[in-house]
């Protein structure tokens, strides 16, 4: 739902995109190759909604350019020039709308699809005709007198407004360049009543209450004269839905920004009643795809499932591309937390019942073209993706997709596809919010994985937005810090860091910041060897997760749990958690190896027989490569070399030797990783293994070492306990501005 429609007025530069179209169509002199670069020119054009109008000048420049490498007779240019200069009076306008335009709508070629409902082209001249067909007598003159000075070349001064669609359209950029002072001064400069409505939701940026009584001001300015009168309707000239649905829908976007869950529920309930009552269904598709948000904040995921669910059906019923990709891209982000969902016919699995009474069929608009091949959400979303690059618009989600497949290239380990995407972000400028909290998030998934690939996304965005305000960039900064002093063994400043990633949620209700926060807190406890406290707040969040179905949440909260009860001589307590998980590994693979590791080192644990683990390890070795994160690469190692540890002491023979020198080649690999994410307590515990692994085969000049380098990390672990300011941690004050 845009904050305001765009293309609310007709401007010059519409005026001649409109002539190429008409010329592209009804021209039997352009070639075929003349019409076709023409066509993906205004294509390209009208998709771009948010950049600034082309001069005369520029247009006429850019279509000789198109004319490269053809050999016409008659360029388009001439056409063009001869078609715009017969607009010598407001008479002219009205002749090229009444009665040239309209042959468009019978005579065009309709083979070549461009003009095909629902395309661009098609949404756009019917929102030109519906624009004019609103303009008045004193309109039609000064639209005139624009186009007349729009070909003598005078610069166009941007009506209120086109300044207004601009400000509004780029608001979720505009908050990363300027501060809330220069936005609302700039608002201020646009006339009532659409000033309040921007001003609206710049404040639900910066959670600012003063956002509803700016939406509350917009629309009890319009609600009168929006009204269609009965005049009008008899025309059929007005088809705008009445605003006082989107009113409440505006309100109930805001409430949601300011983190106001049941308000905004109750007014979503109610406005839903009344959609229904009067059969209005885009108003019901927007209220369905906001109740899946409600559904996700309050962390019901049965409820996600069931929205998300009549949400692709309602998409399908009204041949809505952009519904349908947002819905089921939605399903699928949910997806990668929670479970796979497959069958043999997504339209089977998301039929809803059907009244016995009313045997009605699901309607499926032919141009979807969905078929028994579609498996999954995430096959579905890319299926009406790709129907909407055929229909030549929704592009702009292509954002949204490769979010969501890099999360889930992620969950899957498929490591070297997400670095190799992440690598080409910075190739491109980040534009808006949404953006940037897309690679925070990435930035928090990573940091207890990688270092250097973190440290790089958040200098990314930080060049990039010089305002921070309404991005998570403060909670990012203290989370990241607290997973990286955890690892150093600075306890103090990771309490520092959890208390501050607190405070900066306190107006927020996002159930799963809370939730990382809390595995965090889990984790700290642990270190600190406070086994009662992170035994009750394991079992709390467990019970919180089985209620959310947050999937990878609880592999992690188990394992940690495991080592609450290993960590207290309880390991068949710690195997019981780690067989808890085991379901978990099929729907994602870099669980796999972090499940799999940790039940080896419990197996062993148990008894002094390491064949068991080593059975367990093995397999894993294929899938180590692509998924090179050097924590979950280190830790496989660690255990490994324990377990070969194991088997050599329990031999007596030229093979105990080889398994040793074998673990002590893990021990340096293992130390390898640990070094890159600066994890001091796993490199202590290994040095340990190392250093008893040389003395067992007799290398005591290296068991020297390995024990040197021991009593060396046990020492700035010991001192990093007491410190509360780091290195780290100052260079992360730094990014963060202060």
């Amino acid at each position: 739902m845009d904050i305001l429609e765009q293309h609310q007025e007709l401007s010059p530069y519409h005026i001649s995109l409109c002539i190429l179209l008409h010329e592209s169509f009804m021209n039997p002199k352009l070639l075929p190759q003349q019409r076709q670069k023409t066509l993906s020119f205004l294509v390209s054009k009208i998709k771009d909604e948010g950049s600034e109008e082309m001069s005369f000048q520029d247009l006429v420049n850019y279509l000789q350019t198109l004319e490269e490498g053809i050999n016409s007779i008659q360029p388009i240019k001439t056409h063009f020039l001869n078609a715009i200069s017969s607009l010598q009076h407001f008479s002219d306008i009205l002749t090229f709308f009444i009665a040239k335009l309209n042959e468009l709508k019978n005579e065009g070629e309709m083979s070549m699809g461009y003009l095909e409902q629902g395309g661009t082209l098609y949404l756009f001249l019917r929102k030109c005709f519906l624009i004019f067909a609103r303009m008045g007598f004193e309109d039609i003159t000064k639209l005139d007198k624009k186009l007349q000075e729009y070909k003598s070349g005078k610069t166009q001064e941007k009506s209120d407004a086109q300044h207004s669609v601009s400000v509004a359209t780029n608001l979720d950029s505009l908050v990363l360049k300027k501060t809330y002072q220069e936005l609302s001064e700039e608002i201020s400069k646009i006339n009532p009543p659409t000033n309040f409505i921007c001003q609206g939701h710049l404040d639900a940026y910066y959670k600012n209450n003063q956002a509803i009584d700016n939406i509350h001001r917009y629309f009890d300015m319009i609600l009168d004269s929006k009204m269609p009168t009965k005049t009008t309707r008899e025309k059929g000239l007005v088809v705008v839905q009445s605003s006082t649905h989107y009113a409440s829908l505006h309100r109930v976007k805001i409430e949601l920004q300011l983190g106001h869950l049941e308000p905004a529920l109750h007014l979503l309930v109610e406005t839903i009643k009344r959609a229904l009552s009067e059969n209005d269904n885009p108003v019901i598709l927007e209220s369905t795809l906001l109740f899946m948000k409600i559904a996700g904040l309050m962390g019901n995921y049965k409820k996600e499932k069931r929205i998300a669910e009549r949400a692709v059906l309602q998409s399908i019923k009204l041949g809505n591309l952009i519904a349908l990709i947002k819905s089921s891209l939605f399903f699928s982000q949910a997806d990668l937390l929670y479970s796979k969902c497959e069958s043999s016919n997504i339209l089977a699995e998301i039929k809803p019942k059907i009244d016995t009474k009313k045997k009605i069929p699901m309607i499926v608009p032919r141009y979807l073209n969905v078929d028994t091949n579609v498996k999954t959400w995430v096959n579905l979303a890319d299926y009406a993706f790709i129907e909407g690059l055929v229909k030549h618009e929704h592009a702009d989600l292509r954002s949204n997709q490769m979010r969501m497949n890099v999360l889930n290239w992620m969950n899957q380990g498929c490591y070297w596809i997400s670095h190799s995407f992440l690598n080409a972000i910075k190739e491109n400028p980040l534009k808006t919010a949404i953006d940037a909290d897309f690679y925070l998030q990435i930035a928090r998934f990573l940091a207890q994985y990688q270092k250097d690939t973190v440290l790089d996304i958040l200098k990314y965005v930080d060049s990039y937005c010089s305002i921070k305000t309404c991005i998570k960039w403060d909670f990012s900064i203290y989370y990241i810090g607290h997973i990286w002093s955890l690892n150093k063994g600075e306890l103090l400043e990771a309490l520092y860091f959890e208390e501050k990633a607190i405070e900066t949620l306190n107006q927020t209700n996002d159930v799963d910041l809370f939730l990382d926060i809390k595995l965090n807190k889990l984790r700290r406890l642990i270190h600190h060897y406070q086994l009662r406290e992170a035994y009750e707040l394991a079992n709390e969040l467990i019970s919180t997760l089985h209620d959310r179905g947050s999937k990878v949440r609880i592999v992690e909260t188990r394992i940690l749990l495991s080592y609450i009860y290993s960590m207290s001589s309880q390991h068949y307590k710690a195997l019981s958690e780690i067989n808890k998980t085991l379901p978990y590994i099929e729907d994602f693979s870099i669980l796999e190896i972090i499940i799999k590791t940790r039940l080896a080192e419990v197996y062993l644990d148990i008894a002094p027989n390491s064949i068991p683990s080593l059975q367990i390890l093995t397999p894993l070795d294929k899938i180590l490569d692509r998924v090179n994160f050097p924590l979950i690469c280190g830790k496989y190692h660690a255990v490994k070399a324990k377990c070969l540890f194991a088997l050599g002491m329990s031999l007596n023979s030229n093979l105990s030797m080889n398994l040793m020198k074998s673990g002590i080649d893990h021990c340096i690999k293992a130390v390898d990783y640990f070094k890159q994410i600066n994890s001091c307590y796993e490199i202590r515990e290994v040095l340990y293994m190392q250093a008893r692994g040389f003395h067992q085969i007799g290398d005591f000049g290296n068991r020297d070492k390995s024990a040197e380098e021991f009593c060396k990390i046990n020492q700035e672990i010991n001192w990093a306990a007491k410190r509360t300011k780091s290195r780290e941690s100052q260079s992360l004050v730094f990014l963060i501005g202060d």
